[in-house]
């Protein structure tokens, strides 16, 4: 993979970084692509080289001919909640319905499956998601998007 400083040097920085991202873009899959917009949520830190990534996001979503308007729009762009992508439309976690949801969690959790079959969705939203192994087990907790980079 090129660096941003290994593309031409007639352009500005953030063009040759603009242009970097979009090349490494278009070169993931659809997943690779979900995989990497997730990792870069709920990051405050705000530079050249990040908006130059978002903006290739953008380009990448609508080459793709994805709908990400639960983002925003290209002018304002938001990076607090993960996505999932299902057909060619990005959702928040909380607007899928509660049996992908649960699908998502189980697939989380496929060892921990398999010695408790029981396990029981308590609550989630777009931070977290919350279950028991059993009914008798303290709730667990964990963050959506460990859940989603499949940590």
């Amino acid at each position: 993979m090129q660096t941003p400083r290994e593309f031409s040097s007639d352009h500005s920085p953030y063009e040759q970084e603009l242009a970097y991202w979009k090349k490494n873009f278009r070169a993931l899959t659809d997943e690779e692509l979900i995989r990497t917009f997730n990792s870069s949520t709920r990051i405050r830190a705000w530079n050249r080289s990040r908006a130059a990534q978002c903006n290739a996001l953008i380009h990448e979503f609508e080459r793709r001919g994805w709908d990400y308007s639960v983002l925003g729009d290209r002018y304002r762009f938001s990076l607090k909640t993960c996505v999932v992508l299902r057909n060619t439309s990005l959702f928040r976690f909380t607007q899928l319905p509660l049996d992908e949801a649960f699908a998502l969690l189980v697939k989380h959790l496929a060892d921990v499956c398999q010695a408790h079959p029981a396990i029981h969705l308590i609550e989630y939203n777009d931070e977290r998601i919350a279950y028991r192994l059993d009914v008798s087990d303290p709730v667990c907790i964990v963050s959506l998007k460990d859940l989603l980079l499949n940590r």
